[in-house]
This record gives C-alpha cells, sequence and structure tokens, in this order.
C-alpha cells in the first residue's frame, strides 16, 4: 500500500509525496482537494498556508487554481 500524505493548508490525507522533503525541497504536488502547489504557491510557509486556506473557505472550499 502507497503511503499517502497530508497537505499543511486543507489537510487533504492524500497527497501522493511529501509536500516538502526534510531538506525542505518542494514536491510541486498539485493538493487535488485546495488546488495549493508546493514550491510554486509558497515555500514551506505555515503563514502562507494559513492565507491560502482562508481564501478556499471563502471560496466554499472549491479548488482554486
Amino acid at each position: 500500500m502507497d503511503k499517502k500524505y497530508i497537505c499543511p493548508v486543507c489537510e487533504f490525507d492524500g497527497l501522493k509525496e511529501e509536500p516538502f522533503s526534510e531538506d525542505n525541497e518542494p514536491s510541486y504536488e498539485v493538493c487535488p482537494s485546495c488546488g495549493f502547489e508546493f514550491g510554486f504557491d509558497s515555500a514551506n510557509d505555515p503563514a502562507a498556508f494559513a492565507e491560502f486556506r482562508q481564501r478556499w473557505i471563502k471560496n466554499g472550499r472549491k479548488l482554486i487554481i
């Protein structure tokens, strides 16, 4: 069984890769739940995750792409 990872933005628990490696390298995977692309939308920054999450919730939890 493949290991799944959690999106730090919307807490979707089905990412195929870790959003950021131990060396803080982004996966560039796009979360299928919120649309956040790790490495493109921001660095590994909890404040950016919170801001994107608020926009995602305000948008009705629909993909923001």
